[in-house]
């Protein structure tokens, strides 16, 4: 898992579910995906096949059969039940964040992940 302060940037979704956890969103570019599987240490696999239209989670997911990360480029679906969907953390539209402490710019330098402006909480708005 990749945490800064606390907060999971990468976080998997429940098994055969076509959703992220809640305050994470999908990751829905091939190339951050494969850095995320990097990231959380997983095989990327940049296999693709037709027949995960509708049958496996569209974007990033891994695969809990062989624990390897794909990329799915068509209309998600839970079909074959047996994936997780990998999704990173996105930055409320306030830029508020429950870190302690500011921490802005390249967090990974990979991707839009390390692009992420992360706020100190004293800035947020009550």
């Amino acid at each position: 898992n990749v945490f800064i302060n606390e907060l999971e940037l990468l976080k998997l979704g429940e098994t055969g579910s076509n959703f992220c956890p809640v305050g994470y969103v999908a990751i829905s570019e091939t190339g951050v995906c494969e850095e995320a599987a990097a990231l959380v240490g997983a095989l990327w696999n940049s296999n693709q096949y037709n027949d995960w239209s509708g049958n496996r989670p569209s974007g990033c997911f891994k695969h809990t059969l062989n624990g390897e990360i794909y990329f799915n480029p068509w209309e998600g679906g839970v079909q074959y039940g047996d994936d997780q969907r990998l999704c990173k953390f996105q930055v409320p539209a306030s830029g508020c964040t429950p870190f302690r402490q500011e921490i802005t710019g390249d967090i990974t330098g990979v991707g839009d992940l390390g692009s992420l402006q992360l706020s100190d909480v004293s800035q947020c708005k009550a």
